[in-house]
């Protein structure tokens, strides 16, 4: 495990594969105002040109991430040849999310959608995660390397985050919804240092739907978290939070539980969620994490051997409005 930094891309021989959604990527930078160079022009330009215009998409595509209950709570600061990725702590849940475990997570979508712009890019990244940085907002620095060696396993879903949707509200079906390839999806938490564990036997589902009244309970009795739903237009079933669990369940969790590690879990959970795009729908259920008996009794219930983070509730595939967005000047610099 590497928490200061990790070399991305290179991969197979540095080859990307076709249909990675470049005219779609383009007509979205277009529809930005980001400069689109024609295939043919893209080559004259100067290096540094490329790489800054290839940077600045990036963080155009950070911001598509989904966060919890829509906070956004980020910020995005261009500096040269690298894209940081910063925290906005005032935008943080204090009752509903104290540890501002969430935050980072959310952060940590964005992180892989940047990443995965730039491989689409054909760029190799260093991304560092200082595990205690000097500056606390900064929480992953990503450096280019150079021109070529995108990773092609991360290049391939830069099609899918402009198809950002708000998630509805979660399906209860008659039949259990069993995910395609459990054990890729599993292989690709596991790049990220993250478990997934599935949770599909009656008796594991009936225990998370006790834990999720419990949690639920406790939302309900706390005057904070009502005041904080509301001022974000939001309910406690809103997220997903179905107390009658009959689709797959998933759970994430790390080894570890510090804030490098709430990063990772958002970057593993959002390429899951884009791997997911058009097979099977997300939906997470945070409050069976926040609330501290129900996540240990989880972790316990549940025989994890890890620090459960992330659960989400896996249904058919559905698509929700498209979101709308906090303005680029709200959340995006550029530092010389």
């Amino acid at each position: 495990m590497k928490d200061a930094g990790d070399v991305v891309g290179q991969g197979a021989g540095g080859v990307r594969p076709p249909g990675t959604g470049s005219r779609a990527a383009r007509a979205y930078d277009a529809s930005m105002g980001l400069p689109v160079p024609s295939a043919a022009d893209s080559g004259e330009l100067p290096t540094e040109v490329r790489g800054r215009d290839a940077l600045r998409t990036a963080a155009v595509r950070a911001t598509l991430a989904p966060s919890v209950l829509r906070t956004e709570p980020w910020r995005l600061v261009l500096t040269g040849t690298s894209l940081e990725v910063r925290a906005d702590w005032h935008r943080r849940l204090r009752a509903l999310d104290p540890a501002g475990r969430q935050l980072v997570i959310s952060c940590g979508r964005a992180v892989l959608n940047a990443r995965a712009a730039l491989a689409d890019a054909d760029r190799a990244v260093l991304v560092e995660r200082p595990p205690a940085p000097a500056d606390p907002n900064l929480l992953a620095l990503l450096s280019l390397l150079g021109e070529g060696g995108g990773d092609p396993s991360l290049a391939r879903l830069a099609a899918a985050i402009t198809d950002a949707r708000t998630s509805a509200p979660p399906v209860v079906a008659e039949e259990v919804m069993v995910p395609p390839s459990v054990a890729f999806l599993r292989a690709a938490a596991r790049t990220h240092d993250v478990t997934l564990d599935v949770v599909s036997e009656p008796g594991q589902l009936l225990l998370a739907a006790r834990l999720s009244r419990l949690a639920l309970l406790q939302q309900e009795s706390d005057p904070a978290c009502h005041a904080e739903l509301r001022a974000w237009n939001s309910t406690p079933l809103e997220d997903g939070a179905d107390p009658v669990y009959r689709q797959v369940m998933v759970i994430l969790g790390t080894s570890r539980d510090t804030r490098v590690d709430w990063l990772r879990t958002g970057e593993a959970l959002q390429q899951l969620a884009l791997e997911a795009r058009g097979s099977f729908s997300v939906h997470l259920l945070p409050h069976l994490i926040e609330s501290p008996l129900a996540r240990e009794e989880l972790r316990t219930g549940m025989g994890l051997g890890v620090h459960p983070q992330v659960v989400l509730q896996l249904a058919p595939p559905v698509s929700g409005p498209a979101t709308r967005r906090r303005r680029l000047v709200d959340v995006l610099s550029v530092e010389d």
